[in-house]
């Protein structure tokens, strides 16, 4: 299973760096958690959107 969180707030201070930002900028953050099959947590991913961002699209396909 996956669990993801979704809020506009400030971005940190290095992804400002990365991005060219100043420091305190408001964007999108964005937090997944990947569990396996015995509810193990497997990945934690976190993603800064930058204000103005292009759209973000989701496919996800499950078996083979």
């Amino acid at each position: 299973r996956m669990e993801h969180a979704i809020g506009c707030r400030t971005l940190d201070a290095t992804a400002c760096q990365h991005l060219l930002l100043p420091e305190g900028t408001m964007g999108m953050v964005w937090d997944i958690k990947d569990f396996s099959i015995q509810d193990a947590p497997l990945l934690f991913q976190r993603y800064q959107l930058p204000p103005g961002h292009m759209p973000v699209e989701i496919t996800e396909t499950y078996g083979a």
